[in-house]
């Protein structure tokens, strides 16, 4: 993939059950995959859901926000916001 970055889903679930964020997930990868498949820049990487606050974040690649806002939409899966996101790695060299 070319020039891409990386980007949360912030999504709010009140009430979701386990199973149904997992399905979500599964819709998510499932609709990355075929956007990729006709040539958008997109790749979905995973998930993360945090059930004492009731949301969940995933992380996806992708050239702008506007495909990840298409994988969103092709899943069926509501969010509140997408942001640009940018990994931190402690740096592992001696000093």
């Amino acid at each position: 993939m070319g020039g891409v970055n990386k980007y949360l889903v912030e999504r709010y679930l009140p009430g979701v059950s386990h199973r149904e964020v997992d399905e979500a997930s599964a819709q998510l990868a499932s609709a990355a995959t075929e956007l990729a498949g006709q040539g958008v820049e997109v790749r979905y990487i995973g998930s993360t859901f945090i059930p004492e606050e009731e949301s969940s974040f995933s992380k996806l690649e992708a050239a702008d926000a506007s495909d990840v806002r298409r994988v969103c939409e092709r899943a069926g899966v509501r969010f509140a916001r997408i942001v640009e996101a940018h990994d931190l790695f402690p740096n592992t060299e001696e000093q």
